[in-house]
């Protein structure tokens, strides 16, 4: 869910994912890029493009082990 959605895709963005892991294992960042997430942002409209040009993309990992979830936060760039 995304609140609030954008009245128009964003152009340029800071793009946040956090996932939140149900335990401390090791986990590499790379098998995280975010790409079926940043794809479905593009869908939905809330992004224009996933592209270099267009969004900075940021990762995180932490646990939580009653709440495992992912957590985006977009972040517009002023021009």
């Amino acid at each position: 869910m995304c609140r609030p959605k954008p009245d128009k895709p964003i152009e340029k963005a800071v793009v946040k994912i956090t996932y939140y892991f149900p335990d401390r294992r090791r986990r590499d960042p790379d098998n995280y890029s975010g790409k079926i997430v940043l794809d479905g942002l593009v869908k939905a409209g809330i992004l224009m493009d996933d592209s270099f040009f267009n969004i900075q993309l940021l990762l995180e990992g932490d646990w939580d082990k009653d709440r495992p979830r992912t957590v985006m936060e977009i972040r517009e760039e002023r021009k």
